[in-house]
């Protein structure tokens, strides 16, 4: 299965200068147990404002290029220009999109799954997803005190 997680604020922004434009601890500790042990899929960008493979995970990075100069690749990190071979190469397994913009644009029609973090404020933001959720539905609701967690499961067509 494919899921999609990211957090945003009421306007729907989800970055500011290639990093989270807020520091909730509650909702890192939440993405940090929804992702552990898991494979996660990351752009560049997204891998490199980190600064180094997510423990306790598998990493992999989609880059245009297959030469990028990413660092600390190890067993840990595999390095793809092509998304469709990430889902063919893991198509039986689940894997956990954690963004950029442009690697959720890419992923949204093969997911099944979307995990979203709805902060309560607002943010000063320059990347923004608002994607159209007619063909999901809501199947579960998490309350924090500074936002919701709503999950969403793609509606199967018969």
């Amino acid at each position: 299965m494919i899921y999609l997680i990211w957090a945003q604020d009421k306007k729907f922004g989800i970055g500011f200068e290639n990093k989270l434009p807020w520091n909730i601890r509650e909702e890192m500790q939440h993405f940090r147990k929804t992702t552990n042990g898991k494979i996660v899929v990351m752009g560049r960008k997204t891998y490199e404002s980190i600064g180094k493979p997510l423990p306790n995970r598998k990493n992999i990075v989609l880059s245009k290029k297959q030469k990028c100069d990413i660092k600390y690749v190890n067993d840990d990190v595999e390095v793809y220009t092509d998304f469709k071979k990430i889902i063919s190469d893991y198509k039986n397994e689940d894997i956990y999109v954690i963004g950029g913009k442009m690697i959720y644009e890419l992923f949204f029609k093969y997911a099944n799954v979307l995990i979203i973090s709805k902060i309560f404020g607002e943010y000063k933001c320059d990347e923004f997803i608002n994607f159209n959720l007619k063909d999901f539905y809501c199947f579960k609701r998490e309350q924090y005190d500074t936002f919701v967690v709503e999950y969403y499961r793609r509606i199967e067509n018969e």
